[in-house]
């Protein structure tokens, strides 16, 4: 499992090395292009902190996003993943008769 992770984080960084994150039409070099966009990748890690530190691990956490720029106007759409796994089996007290 580390290995894919290490990997895949591998090619990511290849691909955001290789491909202009910022593609504009053509423009006098005084002026600002009319338009643009881009896209951004990464990897990094969560930890969880305070009260949350007890009852989940920490985890990788994949993120992605692009961006598109018209005149003054700019839009970006993100979005982040990660999945941390349970260190508490009963993260939310919850008992009934026969226990957690």
């Amino acid at each position: 499992m580390k290995r894919q992770i290490i990997f895949y984080t591998f090619v990511l960084a290849l691909l955001a090395l290789a491909v202009p994150s910022r593609m504009a039409a053509q423009q006098p070099s005084d002026e600002r292009p009319m338009w643009a966009a881009g896209f951004q990748v990464g990897v990094g890690g969560m930890v969880p902190t305070s009260s949350l530190s007890d009852d989940l691990k920490a985890c990788a956490l994949f993120a992605g996003g692009l961006t598109g720029e018209w005149n003054n106007l700019r839009l970006k759409a993100g979005i982040a993943y990660a999945q941390p796994s349970f260190k508490n089996d009963n993260p939310y007290g919850v008992f009934d008769s026969q226990g957690p």
